[in-house]
């Protein structure tokens, strides 16, 4: 499992990733997507657990797809 977050904007999806970075969250840099135009970062498997714990979602079929997934 991995986040991807999306959005047309590189330069703000690069100030996300390098927030994410100082909380301790991997994420890619910013990268094109094939989708629409945009961009992507992605936060590997290995750090989704603290990003829910960090930034956490309030989108209730993700959040609720994590809390079922996540120990």
């Amino acid at each position: 499992m991995r986040i991807r977050i999306a959005q047309k904007d590189a330069e703000l999806l690069a100030v996300v990733a390098k927030r994410l970075r100082e909380l301790g969250i991997d994420s890619t840099d910013p990268f094109p997507s094939d989708k629409h135009g945009t961009y992507v970062i992605q936060i590997p498997h290995r750090s989704v657990k603290q990003f829910m714990n960090l930034v956490g979602t309030e989108h209730p079929s993700k959040k609720e797809k994590f809390t079922s997934l996540l120990p």
